[in-house]
């Protein structure tokens, strides 16, 4: 086998392993068989005398040659679907009761190790996905899927723009487009290596060092073998080829895009390799958005004061999903938590919708561009390009002119198509349409109207939009509405808009078209004619200009009224046989339930007007008062239900105050360890608004905030709504669904009646797991739920060592994770793996302790690719599940490291610390900082300028930009000491500026916090006894920093520099050890973050200025 490597090698012209990754080495077919062939040989000699666990410690030539083996099964055999070693030790005829936990890991890591392959680089993955990064991607996946592989590939790069994003970055992107993908290939490993060819595109682009694209595509043709040897794909295909070099070319081209709004949307047909096609829609949002833009998207005040957090929601019929947005500490933009949103679906042909909202249940909603609703009476017209033939881009509906020779024509089979030339090829359907791929200039004929679609004309037509006082949220076909006719017009795509009154005419029911909007209510089509053609065609809702709804709820919980003032409606039918309408007035109908129970919390009905004959639905709430809780199904909760922090999608609270006049949000924390932690929201009702709906989605940073203050299990939030302060609905929140009671042995029970009733026949959304903790990633058990209400635990869960119980990433419930201590001989592993397995709390607390301090002394340690395992297999978990997690927040030297890249791990992993535990980023002093900047950069010293040093270590930031933008002084001076990088805006600090801008100037930041504030009396300004006697005591020291002259707003006034002054000298303040103090902190925080980030950054810089931080 020495010889088999050693000629390995040497065909490739290597003496000894390269340390790439080895789908870099390109193994052929006949190569992989004959290495299977030569290890089943040498396998079966060696076990006569020798057990699998044997060879693996005395035999490393075995190491080495599986991990090439099993990372080229990978790419050729796997298949889709559940990926273990099993079927690789079967093609190897090898017992896998012979292959433990600890021996595989050793394996792996002995492997990886002669090859100079770190497993710290693979993202910490569990050992055998990290094998599998190193075969490349699946042959499986790509022979049977080229298509929605390139399609996945190119959305990626349009979401790259000229941008450089990190590979956490294009994961994050190509997770969030996984639904192209077929669902047995939906894994990690596979977002991983897709994210390895986008980026080695790039270093395509980079290497040619040239803007120019035809220079790229060049450089990648006349180094096509040595580039084709770079991707984790096998490109012996044609197909292959062409989709590399295809995505060569548009990242060449790539240039940067300007938009006029900050939601980029295009609907598409796409077609599979079953020729089978969807209808889509994706949506593109902006990173970064500016608050300005925000409300002028959704004509707020200019003046108005946006909250610290939004929540902004993508609606497609009864789709909805939302994107949460926060606000850059200390500036107006805000950051999207994504920037990518795919929709598919009956939904996606209904009119798009975003809608903001706060948490004072506010909410603002807008159409989008290009989102209206696909009419079932007009013709949709998609582009369409021969570079891929697969994918029709929305142009518009109805008669249109396009700049192409070629589109597509999507229609009703039963109409008809005259062509001025031989124009129509079938390309495939959706549902009870044809779709055509037509050259030339194309007349449909509906049976009622004539459309013309016009070829090379010069672009796309302007768009026609409705403007007036729309009624949102009641009607649902047709679902647009308006009181008094609305204006049309048409908008170009620069923006122009100009009125439209030339062939449009108006009519309703069966009755004729008409040029006058006199007379007519209820539903109404609009059309536009151009000629003989119809243009555009359009249903709606009109109701009269002085129109109304509202409800009035009686003294009973199970009736009340709907007063549609006038409506002029005639008739209302209700389709639920347990609800009664009745009209009982000129606009008052009586609304009464009949059933048992609670009425529901909506009703749909048909309702009907005099000389119409098209009838109109509509949703409207239940006219009761108080508050229900549903859950996603639309079931109500009982009070006092309790939910997992991690399943709040779908709850919401509907609150109908009916004559209430004040209505209040109480969210308070239920916890024997802390007292006094609650926060209160007034709520309002918006102009025209009868009910407010609450999404406990958008409060989950509020509870995990909470929550991090107590380490108690049984801890919970309360959220109760209070309508004049009489206390409704009541919803628990906590960390878990629930608590396993540990029974016999081999059992843990659920004591949870309402989980053990949701669980009867749906047994797979537990999904319990098992693996030992102190190997992460090595294997994991899956446990069965048993209908008598327990989980069976495997007899392998009986050996020696730690064991962890968690619910995985794709659980329904989060339970609380248990770590059964299993007594025996256990092999000692060393390092932190031998820590984690230490049973006795405080004695593990100590060595997991010293374990850190050593990993802080050096970025080498092997214990740092255990932490990125644990981060992957359990980062999905709470942070206080893991001691680990807990230890590592108090010490900053190591959250330093780990905030500058030693590891790489998701995205908001760190974030979560400053939520989930008591800890703030602002703890960490400049010391460590600079310590840690210094190590991230250590091995580029030698080859870049400090400047080039600095833009590397920004590069490998694990913090999002809401907790960067605090740390960007700290890390702006760790840059200067750690490898003296003096930035432009340090070169510019001096203490006249800062006082200026900090403190004297018209529009400093103190004059800002006094203006914001004015309204608020001094019981409203926080004052904690603890937080003051810290800043008397530490303004002693450098008293030119404090002011303690502000009466109540000292404690406002001095927090922040008091962490700031801390942070520079490197002081060690016990307190921030304390729950509750953190509590405190993160209240004064919150009171005017402006304020606070600003007063943190300008006392660093005058302790700069000074000369007083300490390094």
């Amino acid at each position: 086998m020495f010889n088999w490597i050693r000629d390995f090698l040497h065909k490739r012209d290597y003496d000894r392993p390269t340390g790439k990754n080895l789908y870099t080495y390109k193994m052929s077919r006949e190569e992989f068989e004959e290495l299977e062939k030569e290890l089943i040989k040498w396998l079966q000699k060696k076990l006569e005398f020798n057990s699998l666990s044997e060879i693996v410690d005395k035999k490393r030539i075995f190491n080495n040659l599986f991990v090439l083996y099993a990372a080229e099964w990978w790419k050729r055999r796997f298949s889709g679907g559940r990926w273990s070693w099993q079927p690789i030790l079967d093609d190897l005829n090898l017992n896998s009761d012979e292959w433990s936990a600890p021996k595989r890991s050793h394996c792996v890591e002995r492997g990886f190790r002669y090859w100079r392959i770190d497993l710290k680089n693979t993202h910490g993955l569990r050992f055998l996905g990290s094998v599998a990064l190193q075969g490349g991607l699946p042959m499986n996946l790509l022979g049977n899927n080229h298509g929605s592989i390139a399609y996945v590939l190119q959305r990626t790069i349009d979401l790259s723009g000229d941008k450089e994003p990190t590979k956490d970055l294009i994961i994050s992107w190509i997770s969030d487009l996984s639904s192209y993908l077929p669902k047995t290939y939906r894994k990690e490993e596979i977002y991983f290596l897709l994210a390895e060819v986008i980026q080695t595109i790039s270093r395509i682009k980079s290497e040619a060092n040239s803007t120019v694209p035809e220079d790229v595509v060049k450089e990648w043709r006349n180094n096509s073998d040595y580039w084709s040897s770079q991707f984790p794909i096998s490109v012996s295909e044609q197909k292959t080829f062409n989709i590399l070099e295809s995505l060569v070319e548009k990242v060449a081209k790539t240039t940067i895009k300007k938009s006029t709004s900050f939601v980029d949307i295009q609907r598409k047909i796409l077609r599979d390799e079953d020729k089978r096609v969807t209808l889509r829609v994706e949506l593109t949002i902006d990173e970064f958005i500016d608050g300005q833009d925000i409300k002028n998207k959704f004509e707020l005040e200019i003046d108005k004061d946006l909250p610290q957090k939004l929540v902004l929601g993508i609606s497609a019929g009864e789709s909805f999903q939302n994107i949460y947005l926060r606000r850059t500490l200390g500036g107006s933009s805000y950051r999207s938590e994504k920037q990518t949103i795919d929709i598919a679906g009956s939904d996606v042909s209904s009119e798009l919708r975003l809608e903001l909202r706060d948490l004072l249940g506010n909410k603002w909603i807008q159409p989008i561009g290009q989102g209206e609703e696909l009419d079932e009476g007009l013709p949709w017209i998609f582009d369409f390009s021969e570079s891929n033939t697969n994918v029709g881009l929305f142009n518009k509906q109805g008669s249109v002119n396009i700049s192409a020779e070629k589109f597509m024509l999507v229609m009703p089979k039963e109409w008809s198509v005259e062509a001025s030339k031989v124009s129509k090829r079938l390309w495939g359907y959706l549902d009870n349409r044809e779709i055509y791929v037509c050259v030339g200039n194309v007349v449909v004929d509906s049976g009622q109207d004539q459309f013309i679609i016009r070829t090379q004309k010069a672009g796309k037509d302007a768009r026609y939009v409705l403007h007036g006082e729309e009624i949102l949220n009641v009607f649902e076909k047709p679902q647009i509405a308006f009181r008094g006719g609305p204006r049309l017009q048409k908008k170009s795509s620069y923006g122009d808009i100009t009125s439209v009154r030339k062939g449009v005419s108006w009519k309703r029911g069966k009755k004729n078209y008409t040029e006058s909007l006199k007379g007519i209510i209820g539903p109404t089509t609009l059309k536009v004619m151009e000629g003989i053609y119809t243009d555009w065609k359009k249903k709606l809702v009109i109701l009269p200009k002085d129109s109304k709804e509202y409800l009035e709820p009686s003294n009973k919980p199970d009736c009340g009224y709907w007063i549609l003032k006038n409506w002029k409606v005639d008739l209302i039918k209700v389709n639920n046989p347990l609800l009664e309408v009745e009209k009982v007035g000129t606009n008052k109908w009586f609304v009464n339930y009949t059933g048992k129970g609670i009425p529901p919390e909506s009703f749909n009905a048909e309702i009907a007007w005099k000389g119409n004959s098209t009838n109109a639905r509509i949703c409207l709430d239940f006219p009761g008062k108080g508050v229900q809780i549903y859950n996603s199904n639309g079931e109500k909760l009982v009070s006092n239900t309790l939910v997992s922090v991690n399943n709040l999608h779908g709850l919401r609270a509907n609150i109908l105050p009916a004559d209430a006049t004040d209505i209040q949000l109480l969210i308070d924390l239920v916890s024997e360890d802390a007292n006094n932690v609650s926060k209160l929201f007034n709520l309002g009702l918006q102009k025209n608004e009868t009910s407010k709906q609450l999404r406990l989605i958008d409060y989950r940073e509020v509870f995990e905030e909470m929550l991090s203050i107590t380490e108690e299990a049984e801890a919970y939030i309360s959220f109760e709504v209070l309508l004049d302060g009489r206390r409704y609905a009541q919803l628990r929140v906590s960390r878990y669904s629930f608590v396993l009671e540990n029974g016999t042995d081999d059992k843990f029970f659920i004591q949870n009646d309402h989980i053990k009733q949701d669980l009867t026949g749906q047994a797979s959304s537990l999904s319990a797991r098992a693996q030992r903790l102190d190997i992460p990633g090595i294997d994991h058990l899956e446990l069965q739920y048993q209908e008598s209400g327990h989980l069976k635990l495997p007899p392998q869960l009986k050996s020696p060592g730690p064991w962890i119980v968690y619910p995985s990433t794709s659980a329904d419930y989060m339970f609380k994770p248990v770590i059964k201590f299993i007594d025996g001989n256990v092999d000692q592993l060393g390092g932190l793996r031998s820590a984690l397995q230490i049973s006795d709390k405080e004695e593990r607390i100590n060595e997991l302790d010293g374990v850190i301090e050593k990993l802080v002394q050096n970025p080498s340690h092997e214990d740092w690719t255990v932490v990125a395992q644990l981060v992957n297999e359990f980062g999905h978990l709470p942070l206080s599940s893991l001691d680990m997690w807990k230890r590592l927040a108090h010490n900053y030297d190591a959250m330093a490291m780990l905030s500058t890249g030693i590891i790489s791990c998701p995205d908001d992993f760190l974030d979560r610390f400053a939520l989930e535990l008591p800890f703030l980023f602002e703890f960490i002093p400049i010391a460590s900082w600079a310590k840690a900047s210094l190590l991230s950069v250590s091995d580029y010293q030698d080859q870049f300028s400090p400047s080039e040093l600095n833009e590397i270590l920004n590069s490998k930031l694990k913090v999002t930009n809401w907790s960067r933008d605090i740390l960007e002084l700290p890390l702006s001076f760790s840059a200067f000491f750690g490898f003296d990088y003096l930035s432009p805006d340090l070169e510019r600090i001096n203490e006249e500026i800062i006082n200026f801008s900090f403190l004297e100037g018209p529009e400093s930041a103190y004059q800002n916090l006094r203006n914001r504030n004015s309204d608020k009396n001094k019981s409203e300004w926080l004052s904690f006894d603890t937080i003051y006697r810290l800043i008397e005591k530490f303004s002693q020291e450098e008293p030119f920093l404090y002011n303690l002259d502000e009466e109540f707003r000292t404690v406002v006034y001095n927090t922040p520099i008091l962490l700031a002054h801390a942070a520079a000298k490197d002081i060690r303040i016990k307190q921030f050890e304390d729950p509750n103090f953190v509590s405190m902190l993160r209240k004064v925080k919150e009171f005017d973050s402006n304020w606070y980030i600003n007063a943190y950054k300008f006392s660093l810089a005058k302790l700069f200025c000074r000369d007083k931080i300490e390094v």
